[in-house]
């Protein structure tokens, strides 16, 4: 049985932890917390991996932007890279390594439009995260056994409905809110589920490419609204403060497709989200789910910048 370590897993991870209770059937699993690794430190990771018999690593942490403040700062864009450069030194001592990239690589004060796996941009990106993301791929590009799974946008009924677009459009559907955003917006979304199978399908089989863009469909959410409001017979149709779409935020995803096929259909995701949302229903607070969207100049679009979770932090803008 191979042995995965997989960050960002312990007690208050989302996707990690996701992909732990997915995997954990059929692997043996490691998942400290930030408290038992420090990914940061160098040392420590090393002497982790010295104590540790480590087949794949699964990393899916991040350290997420301050409280307080919008974008992120250097001191986390530099947590960030040491966390994967302090991994992928390991990566020959391994036998794969899959970490949780970012269509935030191309720049998204731009519209990104349906690009391919290994399309390059002409810009830098203007935000620090997005840098941060670009930088790990330009080193996961020339590695032999480093795989870039970029992320756009995600669903995942765990996924809080104060972050997340489709998590929050559910909350607002099971307590009666109105289904109100900010501006449209087309993107692509991946459930968490395919991210899972094509894991388990890149462990147990060969990957000849470092980059694979995460995505199941292209959609508006306009398209996911309505979905939320068909699936839970409401007539609350979604409305937006302002008109026309923010920059598009997608994904070409034929290279993932052609080795785990297509995944449910975005019904079946969003009804994995509202059915959680209904478990959960006496815990919804009205009064957080718009408070994301109502600060002053922040934009809507959740994307792959705000999916990842380290177990201890809050996610990233």
């Amino acid at each position: 049985m191979k042995t995965i370590l997989i960050t960002g897993a312990g007690p208050t991870g989302i996707t990690g932890k996701y992909i732990k209770n997915c995997l954990k059937e059929r692997y043996n699993i490691l998942s400290p917390s930030s408290k038992d690794l420090d990914l940061t430190d160098c040392s420590a990771v090393d002497l982790y991996f010295a104590t540790h018999n480590i087949d794949i690593v699964v990393h899916s942490a991040v350290i997420a932007p301050s409280r307080g403040h919008l974008g992120i700062s250097d001191n986390e864009v530099e947590a960030n890279l040491k966390m994967y450069f302090n991994l992928a030194k390991h990566s020959v001592a391994v036998e794969k390594m899959f970490y949780l990239g970012s269509g935030a690589e191309f720049n998204k004060a731009l519209p990104i439009i349906k690009v391919k796996d290994d399309d390059s941009t002409a810009h830098v990106p203007a935000d620090k995260y997005g840098f941060a993301k670009y930088v790990m791929n330009l080193h996961a590009a020339k590695s032999c056994n480093i795989y870039n799974l970029r992320i756009f946008g995600i669903i995942n009924p765990y996924e809080p409905y104060t972050r997340n677009v489709v998590s929050n459009l559910c909350a607002k559907a099971v307590i009666g809110l109105p289904l109100q955003l900010q501006r449209n917006c087309i993107f692509s979304f991946v459930d968490i589920d395919s991210i899972v199978r094509f894991i388990d399908y890149g462990i147990n089989n060969h990957l000849p490419y470092q980059c694979f863009n995460m995505s199941d469909g292209i959609y508006s959410l306009k398209d996911i609204a309505d979905i939320v409001a068909k699936i839970s017979k409401i007539d609350n149709a979604v409305s937006f403060n302002y008109s026309g779409f923010s920059n598009e935020y997608s994904a070409d995803s034929a290279r993932m497709k052609s080795y785990i096929g297509s995944n449910s259909s975005l019904e079946e995701s969003i009804t994995k989200v509202l059915q959680r949302m209904y478990r959960i229903k006496d815990t919804i607070d009205a009064a957080s789910l718009d408070s994301r969207w109502q600060m002053p100049d922040y934009k809507l679009i959740t994307g792959g910048v705000v999916n990842i979770f380290s177990d201890n932090v809050l996610r990233a803008a």
